[in-house]
Order: structure tokens, then C-alpha cells, then sequence
């Protein structure tokens, strides 16, 4: 597709003042709309999600993946900003900037003087973007929140993801960081959208808790109603024989989607061989199935482990069943339909391994996104900012020379 039109943020100023993924990763989506994002980092160290392949049971490689991901198209400022120099540059930069997106800890952001209420007098349209672990109000607003604590284990999700009354198990990482930024980079496109009626900028939030309630919606909200809880895969709860996933010979797990049961036990009972089931008085109606659900889907599951996935598929798809394999990650980066639809663009330039990186899930039709470009290295850019926000070289030396900025 031909890009007939301008990125639509163009233009737009952004500072990223957060760490890790969350926060940070809200101002990736906007760079990938053609913002101008400047990553802001304490000097020597960095952000320390620079050092995410490090940690113990994280995947191995040369590329500092996570950097790649989150940092793509940005700009890197190594600034000391509890220097006052160091904060004083940065207030310069706030005074032209659209929007600042943190992530950091209310405590921390009052100890900086980063609130919204220290930087809104240098920048009436400054739109601030806070993500944070726990929201804005109660006790425990500055404990340490992470997206496998807070959002997986605290909106109830973990519980739910229990199979057969096992330990719970954690979410992929990242999860609720790349969840919880879409919800961010959202409120910022709202709040563009009242400067531009309104003149003003303002402040909005989100926080990893409240995004994994929304994201477990459905299961809080029929607990508010008062309604039974079923566990999504769990044996001894099970309603429905054919809700679960089912392993075949070769080792591959797949799911059904059919929302209208009877037609299919009818349907996938005769596929996997045991039409004789459709006359057992344990399984003749939708009471009877419901209440033998694990007898149901246990000879369903011997059935279907003796053939092969590919045998499967075929039979399947000549009966025009909705099914999905558990696609393994080397499947996912191949897959052919997710390629045409521009999930794994190509990374234009440095020096990385990965020649493709994941798009942010937003489009707009005759839009080409900016192309994903090297993540920074520390300070890259420092200089180059400091001259695009107006410091003269002189202003620029004495930061250097004084080991404020790197």
C-alpha cells in the first residue's frame, strides 16, 4: 500500500519518561505514527529494561530483544535530571513537547518534581500520560507493580487459568504491559482530540490493574451478577466437552469454537468416531452432557490423541469446523496470514540480528505506518536533541562538560 497520506502524528512531541514496558511502550505506538519520541534515561545505566535478556528464564540471544520491541524509532537523552541543570534541561523540553508519557511511581514522580502538577505551568497544552500499578487513589498507589503481578495475578486471571485444579500458571511476559499501553496511548489520542477544541492539554491515566480487570471483564462482571464461576479449563467445572483444548497424536493441541452445543456434540462426535455417543442416555440431551462433561470430554480426548494433527485438520476442514491450532512462537513469526497483514514488519538499518520486528495492532486505511528503525543506544542522541529543542552548542557543552548529560 502507498502511502497517499501524511503519518497522522507528525509533528507531534513526544517525551518518554517511563521504564521497562508499559508506559513505554504507549510512545512507540505514536513514533510508529510519525511522532517524534525522545527517550529519556539517566546516564551510565539507562533504562533498565536495556538489560531484560539477563534476568534468569528469559529466552537467550545477541539481540537485546525487549529493547528492540519497545525502543524502535526513538531517541535516546541520557540527562540527570536530580542535577538541577540536568531537571532544568529537561523543563526546557517539557515547555516544548505535546505529551509526556511516565510510567514511574507516584512517590518517585513527586520526588523528581514530574507531576503533572510541577510541569503543567511550563506547558499549558502539555498532555501528561501516567500509567501506573495500582491507580491514582489508596494505600497502596506506590507499591511495586509488575504486569504478572498486578494485571495477570490481581485481576483474577491467574486463578482463572487453573486446568484441572493445578497450580496457576504466569502470563507470557509482557502481556500486561503491551495490553495496558494500548489503553494509554488511547486516553493520549483523547485528550489531543479535547486540545484541540479546548487549547488546553490535561492529564490521563491508566494502570495495570485496571486494564486486567477490563481485560477480565466478562468473568468479573457475571461475579457482580452473582453468577457461578466456572474455571476456563478445569475437569471437575467443565460444562462444555468440546470448550477445552484436545492433544493429538503427534503432540498438538487444538480448540473448537461452537457456541451452539448440541449441534456441536452431533457434529464432532461423528467426526472423531463415537456417534454411537448420540444415543448413550449419559449424553442424550444438554442436561445429561453438561452434567457427564468430563466423562464426555475424556473419550473425546482418547479418540482424538490416536491420529495426527494433519489427519485432523483435514477432517476438520472438510466439515468446515472453526478450529485453531496452539501455534508454537517459530509458527507465529511464519505465519503466513499474519505476514500479509504486516504483523512482522522489516527493522530498516542498525546492527541487530532480527531483520523484522511486531507491528503496534493499529491502522488506518492509506496510512503507512514510519518504518521500525534501531532501537538507541544510550545518549546516541543527546547532542542532536538537545540542538532540535533550541540549546545552543554552547548551553549543549556545559551539560556534557559538567556530567549531566551523556
Amino acid at each position: 500500500m502507498s502511502n497517499n497520506k501524511a503519518l497522522p502524528l507528525q509533528g507531534l512531541r513526544v517525551l518518554d519518561i517511563g521504564s521497562w514496558v508499559a508506559g513505554p511502550a504507549a510512545a512507540t505506538i505514536m513514533g510508529d505514527f510519525g511522532a517524534e519520541v525522545v527517550k529519556i534515561e539517566p546516564p551510565g545505566v539507562g533504562d533498565t529494561y536495556r538489560y531484560l535478556k539477563m534476568l534468569p528464564g528469559t529466552p537467550q540471544c545477541e539481540d537485546d530483544y525487549g529493547w528492540i520491541l519497545a525502543s524502535r524509532n526513538k531517541r535516546s537523552l541520557a540527562i540527570d535530571v536530580k542535577k538541577k541543570e540536568g531537571y532544568d534541561a529537561l523543563l526546557r523540553l517539557v515547555a516544548q513537547a505535546d505529551v509526556v508519557v511516565t510510567n514511574y511511581r507516584p512517590a518517585l514522580l513527586d520526588k523528581l518534581k514530574l507531576t503533572y502538577e510541577e510541569l503543567a505551568p511550563h506547558n499549558s497544552r502539555l498532555i501528561f500520560a501516567h500509567l501506573t500499578g495500582y491507580g491514582k487513589n489508596g494505600d497502596e498507589i506506590n507499591v511495586p507493580a509488575y504486569d504478572r503481578t498486578t494485571w495477570w495475578a490481581r485481576s483474577g486471571l491467574m486463578d482463572s487459568m487453573r486446568p484441572g485444579g493445578e497450580a496457576p500458571r504466569n502470563c507470557a511476559l509482557g502481556l500486561g504491559d503491551h495490553s495496558a499501553a494500548l489503553a494509554l496511548y488511547g486516553a493520549v489520542m483523547m485528550a489531543l482530540y479535547q486540545r484541540e477544541r479546548t487549547g488546553e492539554g490535561s492529564e490521563v491515566h491508566t494502570s495495570l490493574v485496571g486494564t486486567g480487570a477490563w481485560n477480565n471483564g466478562i468473568a468479573l462482571q457475571a461475579e457482580l451478577s452473582g453468577a457461578r464461576q466456572p474455571r476456563l479449563d478445569g475437569v471437575e467445572d467443565l460444562t462444555h466437552a468440546f470448550a477445552i483444548p484436545y492433544q493429538t497424536a503427534d503432540d498438538r493441541w487444538f480448540t473448537i469454537w461452537a457456541l451452539d452445543e448440541e449441534q456441536c456434540f452431533t457434529r464432532m462426535t461423528g467426526l472423531v468416531g463415537l456417534g454411537s455417543l448420540q444415543r448413550d442416555p449419559m449424553f442424550i440431551d444438554a442436561d445429561c452432557r453438561q452434567a457427564n462433561a468430563g466423562a464426555l470430554s475424556d473419550k473425546v480426548a482418547k479418540a482424538v490423541v490416536e491420529k495426527s494433527w494433519a489427519h485432523w485438520k483435514s477432517v476438520f476442514d472438510g466439515a468446515g469446523v472453526a478450529y485453531v491450532i496452539a501455534s508454537s512462537f517459530e509458527e507465529v513469526v511464519s505465519d503466513s496470514q499474519m505476514q500479509a497483514n504486516g504483523v512482522f514488519p522489516g527493522i530498516e538499518g542498525g546492527d541487530c540480528q532480527a531483520e523484522r520486528t511486531i507491528d503496534s495492532p493499529l491502522a488506518m486505511t492509506g496510512v503507512d505506518k514510519l518504518p521500525p528503525g534501531p532501537a538507541p543506544r544510550l545518549g546516541e542522541h543527546s547532542r542532536a536533541v538537545l540542538h532540535d529543542y533550541g540549546f545552543s552548542e554552547q548551553e549543549a557543552n556545559a551539560l556534557f562538560t559538567g556530567g549531566v548529560v551523556e
